[in-house]
């Protein structure tokens, strides 16, 4: 069945009108009222306009006004769930290589968390640190009222630069600085994060990365006894987004890139690298690192009686400890590290391969370092 009206009306009409409708080829006669109730049912209008256009109208409006609500509460939804990265490394003290406990007792700075620096003072000693749930403690064990201090620097690349950033962090009020270095280490400025109340909601500060900076750091100080810092973070803007913890394989692995550690086991020897004999007791070998690391590092290790090569002596293969081991060039990337070890025995056969690797149940570690200091 089809139903058709011949004219468009080109004025409102009235609900008195007649309407002449087309059905299969008769014309029938009905009125504007009655075609409107069939259109609008029962529905009541808040508009005065009580036209067929008008109810149009006012549900357009009343669209608009939705997709307007919806559309700002999508935008306060994303701002609350977005989050900008952090520019710092182990914000959240997931990663501690070096140990989870220290007591320094000597003068000078200590690494302790992945990426963090802790110093006292005046280069005074006396002074712990600690991993705590809450994060990181630092106690200031002689109570002299010396202030304490824990820092990060990271490299600036110039798409950085003349950009606005904001730091924040959780925990014990402290007094928060950002230093900006036209060379590493060289501080050229900072300013105050200002004053709040001890174990209040998170303190921020928001300053600008003047053009020329070359690197930052981030210093976090307090004159009490002691203190409870966690997840601090450093991030483009003015606005402070979501701390989102990495995995903690992601952290290890940005960590990594200034220092790599690797403890011995227990069950089993742990291989650092490989190489051939040019000597019955020389061994030229190359580390190769998981990631790339951000200088030629420096190596250390717990102690020379730990590491040991292992290799082919003529008849069989033989464990030696090493009296002495030295790193020298590595590739673009450093991430192929050249290292020549001598042995206590002489014994190897020259031009076979053998490995460095630190014996088991030893506790000795060795260490590749590119921090920046």
């Amino acid at each position: 069945m089809g139903w058709k009206i011949s004219d468009k009306p080109t004025v409102d009409p009235k609900d008195t009108d007649l309407v002449l409708i087309e059905q299969d080829g008769n014309t029938r006669n009905t009125t504007w009222a009655k075609l409107k109730a069939l259109f609008l049912g029962t529905a009541t209008l808040a508009t005065t306009d009580q036209t067929i256009k008008g109810a149009i109208n006012e549900v357009k409006a009343s669209t608009d006004a939705n997709a307007t609500s919806l559309s700002e509460k999508a935008k306060q939804t994303d701002l609350a769930q977005l989050s900008n990265p952090n520019l710092l490394i182990n914000g959240d003290f997931q990663v501690w290589q070096r140990g989870t406990s220290f007591n320094q007792t000597v003068t000078g700075s200590l690494y302790c968390a992945d990426r963090w620096q802790f110093v006292k003072g005046g280069n005074v000693a006396n002074f712990s640190v600690n991993k705590v749930a809450g994060g990181v403690k630092v106690t200031n064990t002689s109570s002299d009222g010396v202030a304490m201090y824990m820092e990060q620097t990271i490299e600036v690349p110039e798409s950085l630069q003349g950009k606005k950033i904001t730091l924040s962090y959780e925990g014990d009020l402290v007094i928060s600085k950002v230093y900006f270095n036209s060379t590493v280490r060289s501080g050229i400025g900072g300013q105050d994060l200002g004053s709040s109340d001890v174990n209040s909601s998170t303190k921020t500060i928001t300053t600008t990365i003047p053009v020329g900076t070359k690197a930052l750091t981030v210093i976090l100080s307090s004159t009490k006894n002691e203190f409870t810092i966690n997840r601090v973070k450093l991030e483009l803007g003015s606005i402070v987004t979501p701390f989102i913890p990495r995995l903690t394989s992601e952290e290890k692995a940005l960590c990594e890139r200034y220092y790599k550690r690797i403890t011995s086991a227990s069950s089993s020897d742990v291989p650092l690298g490989s190489g051939i004999f040019s000597v019955n007791n020389t061994l030229f070998g190359l580390f190769k690192t998981s990631v790339p690391m951000r200088i030629t590092p420096t190596l250390s290790y717990s102690n020379i009686g730990s590491l040991e090569a292992w290799g082919w002596v003529g008849t069989g293969m033989l464990h030696s400890p090493l009296t002495n081991l030295y790193l020298y060039a590595a590739d673009a990337d450093n991430t192929n590290i050249s290292f020549s070890a001598n042995t206590t025995s002489t014994s190897f056969t020259v031009g076979y391969t053998a490995n460095l690797q630190i014996t088991r149940n030893t506790n000795g570690w060795a260490a590749l370092d590119a921090e920046i200091y």
